[in-house]
């Protein structure tokens, strides 16, 4: 089964070099509270929370970077700041190995460059598990990659989740 969500940019401050793709935790608006977290993703995490009516830090999910790989990563990335990719996918069963919670709609991410660069925050809107063979065109439309195409997202996709 697959873990599939849309969802919308939230904003693409600009930020200091540094992060570390990975790293996770619940931040807040108060510094204090930011433990395990690199300097980095903090930092445009606070300049982001300062942009909110509300603080944002209990929507906080995670901060990572796209892929298996640098090329893909970045390109990724930059088709998430064009407003070209707006949905994501994920083994159902990597959740429960890893021991994290599903997404959720309301959560926020931020995406980061291959090498932990923060680029932007990310909201998800909607989380549907399915199976792989009912992922619908209109989805792989909206995950952006390669010609959008149904074919395309199932052929680099396959060999993606094979390799993890």
């Amino acid at each position: 089964m697959w873990v599939v969500l849309t969802a919308r940019l939230c904003t693409a401050p600009s930020a200091p070099v540094g992060a570390r793709s990975g790293d996770t935790v619940r931040p807040s608006r108060n510094p204090a509270r930011m433990t395990k977290i690199a300097p980095a993703v903090a930092s445009f995490w606070r300049t982001f929370a300062a942009t909110c009516a509300d603080d944002p830090g209990p929507r906080f999910k995670q901060a990572y970077s796209f892929a298996d790989n640098e090329d893909s990563a970045n390109t990724l990335a930059q088709l998430v700041l064009a407003g070209r990719k707006r949905a994501t996918a994920a083994l159902h069963s990597s959740y429960a190995a890893e021991g994290e919670a599903l997404p959720a709609r309301g959560d926020l991410n931020v995406i980061t460059d291959w090498h932990g660069k923060p680029l932007c925050v990310i909201e998800t809107e909607r989380m549907d598990i399915v199976a792989f063979d009912a992922v619908s065109a209109e989805f792989a439309a909206a995950e952006g990659e390669g010609d959008g195409s149904l074919g395309y997202w199932r052929q680099v996709h396959w060999a993606f989740f094979e390799r993890e």
